[in-house]
């Protein structure tokens, strides 16, 4: 769970409900599941789904009469939080619980920035249904939500922070978006089974099944018929076996076969490259089921992946490459890893240590490119810092398919430049460093002061002091009256404090920042407001 820092701004706390439970036991029925399409390791993740085999096209609700209406125009049924209830499989594995997909028919007009919604976990049956209180429950910005058109539908993944153990065979995952989606389900054109007992309401207190047609109250009462279409991701327990960190499975080198987790800092074409604390390691696919998730952006940032395979090394960069790829499984999500600050002197002398890691270097000059110039693919650029002008670190955009850097306008010399560390060597094994631009945007004019935003729309303080031990002081500055949120995240951007989430006036706002509850390491603090984010590192030292 996450955890929260005092700070001296308006701060709005988030904190579980608990919820009392009366559900009728009406026609006892299991609730159904089917696997998932999508290639993972062998029995490692499954989806659970109350979604129909066959279902090719979701409405927003049925009115009972048979009559299916699309659109957002219908009733809105006043309830705290809406779910659907799972039975495990039945195979003796042990299962715990990773994450759910909502899949949502309409968002509103107008997003409100820093909204949330939150989900919970509860233990239960499904002739029962939901049984105490919520055994997990998690917040969730509403930027996880996407667009949705009128007659549209598209999931909502909540991948959980941490997997969730439940000690009975059914459990259901509920949702609480009131503000976020104006709908929270769907009837389908195929004709659903009815009842539907794994799908429940808590309304006024009470958990309510949807197993007849359903009220909405009110001065004009109209009995409709909902359908939810929800996911749950379940995963066998694993003890972790012979994972190794990246870093150990790095010492092991060129044809060691190793198991390793870590967070997807770039994905796109034929690379993706993860990281954990220890070290990166980069995966090459051309094709098969890995390749495909990439393509299907199922494999992007944020995922924390577990692959298995033997590594191999090409012109120096160590891979995983091809059918040595033996399996993988993405095990959850988390912040999209923020880069670590260097200079092009570090890399120089000490490449291997940051080798497909997501790196930044400031005050980088361009000796070859001229300003407006667009990035091509397949590309190598000389450039040069204060800390070294050798030229011995390159930036190279990759090949078009591999990038989505290709195209864009160069902003001039110096620049801040972001990207994955690789190497292109075919001779001695240091060098041949090369900062890989994957992101369309990873080189940003240096006139723009780290921790404000290009356009001045936010800035944020450096904290102080720096190293900190049990308090520093950061200022928070808007340009316009807003909501707000500034969070502490680690080194691989996994959320660790929600210090605000609120609305803000325009100016300066100073504050103190509590870090006594912290491990000594590296830390970020995050500002994002207005479609903005500024970022700033601090230490926290023991």
């Amino acid at each position: 769970m996450r955890r929260f820092v005092p700070f001296l701004l308006a701060v709005l706390v988030l904190a579980p409900v608990a919820l009392a439970q009366s559900l009728s036991t009406d026609a006892p029925t299991r609730a159904s599941f089917m696997r998932s399409a999508t290639s993972f390791a062998p029995g490692d993740t499954t989806y659970l789904t109350n979604i129909p085999p066959g279902t090719t096209s979701i409405s927003t609700f049925s009115n009972g009469n048979g009559d299916f209406l699309f659109g957002t125009g219908g009733p809105n049924i006043g309830v705290d939080a809406f779910g659907a209830g799972y039975v495990l499989p039945d195979d003796g594995a042990v299962y715990e619980i990773i994450g759910g997909t909502l899949f949502v028919t309409a968002t509103p007009d107008e997003a409100v920035p820093g909204q949330t919604f939150e989900v919970f976990v509860y233990e239960g049956t499904i002739q029962d249904g939901p049984q105490g209180d919520p055994v997990y429950s998690e917040v969730f910005p509403s930027s996880t939500v996407p667009p949705v058109s009128e007659a549209g539908v598209a999931p909502t993944e909540t991948f959980f922070s941490e997997p969730v153990s439940v000690s009975t065979s059914a459990f259901f995952i509920a949702y609480n978006v009131d503000g976020i989606t104006t709908q929270f389900g769907g009837g389908s054109t195929n004709i659903l089974p009815n009842p539907t007992p794994e799908t429940v309401f808590l309304s006024d207190g009470d958990w309510l099944r949807v197993d007849e047609e359903f009220s909405t109250g009110g001065e004009n009462p109209q009995a409709i018929q909902v359908q939810l279409f929800s996911e749950a991701v379940i995963r066998q327990f694993d003890p972790d076996g012979n994972l190794s960190t990246i870093g150990e499975a790095r010492a092991a080198g060129d044809g060691a076969t190793v198991t390793v987790e870590g967070v997807v800092t770039r994905s796109a074409g034929a690379f993706t490259y993860l990281q954990d604390e220890t070290g990166g390691l980069a995966i090459r696919q051309t094709s098969g089921a890995f390749f495909d998730e990439v393509q299907a952006t199922s494999i992007r940032p944020g995922r924390i992946l577990r692959v298995t395979g033997t590594l191999s090394e090409f012109n120096g960069l160590l891979q995983i490459n091809g059918g040595a790829l033996e399996s993988y499984a993405i095990r959850g999500a988390t912040a999209e890893p923020l880069p670590q600050e260097v200079t092009l002197a570090e890399l120089a002398s000490n490449g291997e240590a940051y080798e497909s890691e997501l790196v930044l270097v400031p005050d980088v000059t361009f000796t070859d490119l001229a300003d407006n110039a667009p990035f091509e693919a397949a590309t190598t650029y000389a450039v040069s810092d204060p800390t070294d002008a050798s030229n011995a670190v390159s930036v190279r955009v990759p090949n078009a398919e591999d990038s989505d850097a290709d195209g864009t306008d160069f902003t001039g010399s110096p620049a801040r430049v972001r990207g994955v560390l690789g190497q292109n060597s075919a001779g001695a094994a240091d060098v041949g460093y090369q900062i890989l631009l994957i992101r369309g945007g990873d080189v940003q004019p240096n006139a723009v002061a780290v921790g404000e935003s290009p356009d001045g729309r936010l800035g944020l303080s450096g904290v102080a002091p720096n190293p900190s031990a049990e308090a520093g002081t950061v200022t928070v500055s808007l340009a316009a009256a807003g909501p707000v949120t500034l969070t502490v995240v680690d080194v691989l951007g996994r959320e660790v404090a929600r210090v605000l989430d609120g609305p803000l006036a325009a100016g300066a706002h100073p504050g103190r920042l509590d870090v006594s509850a912290l491990p000594a390491g590296t830390y970020l603090v995050r500002l994002t407001a207005d479609g903005a984010t500024a970022v700033r590192s601090f230490t926290v030292a023991r």
